[in-house]
């Protein structure tokens, strides 16, 4: 089973979104602290990091370098995509709000499942 690192401050945001992966076969790690996010990437394994840009404290950049520094794919949900950087920083960025069918390809995509068919998680 993929384990996903889930991180957004905004807790119905965090809540739909960790039901919809876990329905969908993924074992999901989520946090609203940035902080707490940053602290179990570096102390765990995980195949994928999903997380929020703007948050309070850490941003979701720094998670990203931290994910990045152990080639960990990187999917950033932002409100705000002409505050981001160079988008360098992940694999995939979503702009909220988003299609969840769509998120669940984008993750198929990046960790090497399909979506229906033999390979259906």
């Amino acid at each position: 089973m993929k384990k996903i690192l889930l991180v957004d401050d905004e807790r119905s945001i965090l809540l739909l979104v960790e039901s919809f992966l876990t329905s969908m076969g993924y074992e999901v790690v989520s946090f609203q602290s940035s902080q707490q996010a940053a602290w179990y990437l570096d102390e765990k394994s995980v195949d994928l990091v999903l997380t929020d840009f703007s948050m309070p404290g850490i941003s979701g950049a720094v998670l990203a370098k931290l994910a990045k520094k152990r080639e960990i794919p990187v999917i950033i949900m932002t409100g705000k995509p002409w505050d981001l950087p160079a988008n360098h920083l992940a694999d995939k960025i979503i702009n909220k709000p988003f299609d969840l069918s769509n998120l669940a390809q984008t993750i198929a995509d990046l960790i090497d499942f399909e979506i229906g068919g033999k390979n259906e998680i």
